[in-house]
């Protein structure tokens, strides 16, 4: 977690920036406990385990890779109850300038095309917590909006360094 970062203003782990040696901030796998079936995440329960009263004022990093079979464009169905900025690949495809009081997770779907080429894209997402709960989701679909043959990668990503650091979120 770091100290709540206007979504307009620049953060530390933007695009593709890494933790310095500075940071105590490292990557760490996202719990299964910490999302829904319908791959929701929560932040709240993944940082201290409660989903209703959620740490205030917080910002999150959460990073994934996937493979995508085919070029083309597809709609990605984007799910948050506050601010988020999405990249893939390092340039900045999404952002949602919502407030605390906007509306729940459940209720914000936005739809959004996206062009992807085939191969493997890493997506990075950040959340900037205001009040309430901390969720939110990603699902990428056909540009028809039927379900697509992207996945995701288990495996862990590669820090520029060349160890190991596993997809999801900093804490």
């Amino acid at each position: 977690m770091f100290p709540y970062v206007r979504s307009g203003d620049s953060g530390p782990l933007d695009a593709t920036q890494e933790p310095g040696p500075t940071m105590k901030q490292t990557w760490t796998p996202l719990k299964e406990s910490s999302m829904d079936h319908f791959g929701v995440l929560d932040f709240g329960l993944h940082t201290i385990g409660n989903s209703l009263n959620a740490p205030q004022n917080q910002t999150i990093y959460a990073r994934t890779r996937v493979h995508v079979p085919k070029s083309d464009t597809y709609v990605f169905l984007i799910q948050t109850d506050d601010q988020m900025l999405l990249w893939i690949d390092g340039k900045q495809v999404y952002r949602f300038d919502g407030t605390e009081y906007d509306c729940p997770v459940t209720r914000s779907a936005r739809r959004h095309k996206i062009p992807l080429s085939a191969g493997e894209h890493v997506l990075r997402m950040r959340v900037n917590q205001t009040i309430t709960r901390w969720q939110a989701s990603v699902r990428i679909r056909t540009k028809d909006d039927e379900m697509s043959d992207v996945v995701g990668l288990p495996h862990p990503l590669e820090s520029p360094s060349g160890s190991s650091a596993a997809p999801g979120p900093l804490r």
